[in-house]
């Protein structure tokens, strides 16, 4: 799950080009009433669906399809200073997949449990 640390945050606008992804948003704003929750969306790249994804939510997805595309903007740079991330398998979502494809970098991640929130 993705993020950049402030002051260098910033918001998402992700859409597919093609295929089909479940994208997960996980609410890190420690005074939000849902903090630590989360919402899944499909988005298909035939749909023209986008999904704003604000400040201090951390973003990650599964592709569903051979040729899937994302896209994303930013309302800033990207800086790898403030890049940080939570486990993607540490808060409750079910991935429904036994076997991810996942970055060494993503596997490396701090879980959920041990995360300090700066939101």
């Amino acid at each position: 799950m993705h993020f950049q640390l402030p002051p260098n945050e910033h918001i998402k606008l992700v859409h597919l080009i093609s295929g089909r992804i479940c994208d997960v948003v996980l609410d890190i704003r420690r005074k939000s009433s849902t903090y630590g929750k989360f919402f899944s969306i499909e988005l298909e790249g035939s749909s023209k669906r986008s999904l704003y994804i604000g400040k201090g939510l951390a973003h990650g997805f599964l592709s569903l399809a051979e040729n899937s595309v994302v896209e994303y903007h930013t309302s800033s740079l990207h800086n790898p200073t403030s890049d940080f991330g939570i486990h993607f398998d540490s808060f409750g979502f079910n991935w429904n997949t036994l076997h991810p494809i996942v970055s060494l970098r993503d596997k490396n991640f701090l879980y959920f449990k041990h995360f300090e929130s700066p939101f």
